[in-house]
């Protein structure tokens, strides 16, 4: 394993000095832009990150042999709670205990995930501060992708947040924009809330309950000469009660009632205190000309509602691991409700760029319950401001069309700042629309950067897993639309992956079930994990990352490789290549149909296909002369999948000049 990681790393270099990943324009040649969501910086890169990433990877290096001018850029989300509510945790931990006591701690605490992503024992108190993670891990992801093999042009990488100002004023322009065309709002409404934070805990500020939701209830009131019974229909006395003082009356609920009613009313609550139930069960209320207990089962047909109430449909917890409620707040919110909006957006979904019906059913229904959503926070947190005011917007919010700054990332910061940040709506109007050019002195730039757009937009391929459809994809489709008003703009294709399990356990940091992308190349090498990561599974279907799989994908590129050497040595020995017509019609029938399941992006079918097919047609011409073309074709269509063996093999058998392209 040493000398294939060896191997590895060296091809790897030549990549790099041949800079054999780099995307440039080129009208001589179909292009293809692929990409990736960019994920939170709160952590390394684990399995369930490469697996989606390497639906991407495949297929980009696919494309490449195909022919296609490939760009596979990749990015660094800084955004919002997740990497805040990691520090803090981080510090609370610090603050209770010894550093040096991580092995006592329990798996999942945040100071043993940080040693076990391997960051030294001394380094880690910085990461109490949420920018050394805005600094380390963006670096971290480059490492150990540069690790995976994979064909991303890092030129073009970037972070978000206002750590980098050119990004900054690019999300700026994308809410003046939504503003000017009457997206945005600012309303009073019932948002989910953490109140530790005291912020809104959006869908990807969970640990908990990501797509939970809000409940509406009635709130019914019930007399007695010292008490106001407060309840709703679905209200269950089992659990203890508080005894407090709103509107000038003292009254009785449920904790879980209180705790959300107290962030919905405009009255002060106060000198709350906890009585256990059984001290109230013999209390009659007046409730509608009848006489309750709490423990009744009550007739609610008669009776009169006070006030609307919340709760979370479900539980719902923060990343800093507390219990959440619904608060009434002020906000801003983008409005995704508009029918002629709506109506284009499920067009679209029900169009030739979404593959199989299911795909489609999948993102109407998402598109119909996308009504609005809470873009902005408050507070000293990482993120773009919103217009001129002191709100932060959220972190699903600034990240739905950054696709399109990946077409000019690498260029964008030879404009200065301070001349960006004067201009940035006339700059980004220009570039992405149609605006006249501003006149800063930038011609060639500004122009450039227009061409890099216009040739490399729309995205050809949107990967993501299945836990970002009812929130980030369709919030970048809509998002696409209400920008651009055409449909050339938005992503041309999404593919939806499920889950990776190792071993048939699902992945959890908090359960100890968990292994980075690092520690899977280190120990396995990266062919064999992209392999295994290959043979994993296919659509929305959860993929397993077995030791069984590894085992057979270790062997399957020891015998490969050892195969192909041979043949290789007796063709060279002979000096000659023997043909022959029925071979040569088997491989091309096995070749499409291999290149139909890349296509397909359907790699657990490419895998079995090369190895279980192609490579068989080798046992009816038992002569190894006759092999060369099965050589040739095998190396071609695994090389998506394991390139750096390919690229030895190709080295090897230089003389043959293999082709490098079908």
């Amino acid at each position: 394993m040493d000398v294939l990681i060896k191997n590895e790393k060296q091809i790897q270099e030549t990549w790099k000095k041949n800079q054999s990943t780099i995307a440039v324009v080129d009208n001589e040649k179909k292009k293809c832009f692929l990409t990736f969501p960019f994920p939170y910086q709160n952590g390394a890169l684990h399995l369930g990150h490469a697996y989606t990433i390497s639906k991407v990877e495949f297929y980009a290096r696919f494309k490449k042999i195909t022919g296609y001018n490939v760009l596979f850029p990749y990015g660094f989300h800084g955004t919002g709670m997740p990497i805040v509510a990691s520090a803090v945790k981080l510090r609370e931990t610090l603050d209770m205990c010894n550093i040096n006591d991580i092995d006592s701690l329990p798996v999942g605490n945040q100071l043993r995930i940080l040693h076990e992503m391997k960051i030294p024992i001394e380094e880690i108190p910085a990461f109490t501060d949420p920018q050394t993670w805005l600094k380390y891990f963006p670096q971290r992801s480059i490492t150990d992708l540069q690790k995976f093999g994979a064909h991303i042009d890092f030129r073009r990488s970037f972070i978000t947040t206002s750590i980098n100002p050119h990004y900054d004023c690019f999300v700026k322009w994308q809410f003046v924009t939504l503003n000017k065309k009457g997206y945005l709002k600012f309303d009073k409404k019932p948002v989910i809330y953490s109140p530790k934070d005291k912020q809104i805990c959006g869908d990807h500020d969970r640990n908990e309950g990501e797509y939970v939701g809000i409940t509406k209830y009635d709130v019914y009131f019930a007399h007695n000469h010292i008490y106001t019974l407060m309840m709703t229909t679905a209200t269950n006395f089992t659990e203890e009660l508080n005894i407090f003082e709103w509107d000038n009356k003292k009254c009785i609920s449920t904790i879980t009632f209180l705790n959300n009613f107290k962030y919905q009313t405009n009255k002060s609550v106060s000198n709350v205190e906890i009585i256990k139930k059984d001290e109230l069960k013999d209390v009659e209320f007046d409730f509608y000309g009848a006489k309750i207990k709490i423990f009744d089962v009550i007739d609610f047909s008669n009776a009169k509602s006070e006030s609307d109430y919340y709760e979370p449909t479900d539980t719902v917890i923060s990343r800093t691991d507390e219990k959440c409620v619904v608060a009434i707040i002020d906000n801003w919110y983008i409005d995704y409700s508009a029918p002629e909006l709506k109506e284009r957006i499920n067009d679209y979904a029900t169009s030739d760029y979404f593959r199989t019906p299911q795909d489609r059913q999948i993102f109407v229904d998402a598109s119909n319950s996308l009504q609005t959503h809470a873009c902005s926070k408050t507070g000293n947190i990482p993120g773009t401001k919103l217009l001129d005011t002191d709100y932060v917007i959220d972190s699903l919010s600034d990240s739905t069309i950054y696709m399109a700054y990946y077409t000019i990332a690498h260029r964008i910061t030879e404009l200065p700042v301070e001349v960006l940040q004067k201009c940035y709506f006339e700059v980004y109007e220009f570039v992405f629309m149609d605006g006249v050019m501003p006149q800063i002195g930038y011609d060639n730039l500004l122009q450039e950067m227009k061409t890099e757009f216009l040739y490399w937009y729309a995205v050809d391929l949107r990967v993501s897993g299945e836990d970002l459809i009812d929130n980030h994809m369709i919030m970048c489709l809509y998002n696409h639309a209400m920008m651009w008003d055409g449909d050339e703009m938005l992503p041309r294709r999404f593919c939806i992956n499920g889950y990776i399990t190792l071993d048939g356990k699902r992945m959890s940091k908090s359960k100890g079930v968990f292994m980075t992308l690092s520690d899977a190349i280190d120990k396995y090498g990266a062919d064999v994990t992209r392999l295994v990561l290959a043979m994993a599974g296919s659509g929305m279907n959860d993929a397993d990352f077995s030791e069984k799989n590894i085992q057979l994908a270790t062997q399957r590129l020891i015998d490969a490789k050892k195969w192909c050497k041979d043949v290789i040595d007796t063709i060279l020995s002979y000096k000659i290549g023997m043909g022959n017509t029925a071979l040569d019609v088997r491989v091309k029938v096995c070749v499409r149909e291999i290149k139909f399941h890349y296509e397909e992006m359907e790699y657990q079918k490419v895998v079995e296909i090369i190895f279980n097919k192609l490579l068989a047609i080798c046992d009816d011409y038992g002569n190894e002369r006759t092999h060369r073309k099965i050589v040739e074709y095998f190396l071609l269509m695994i090389y998506p999948i394991c390139p750096h063996m390919v690229e030895e093999i190709w080295a090897y058998g230089a003389e043959l000049n293999f082709a490098k392209y079908c």
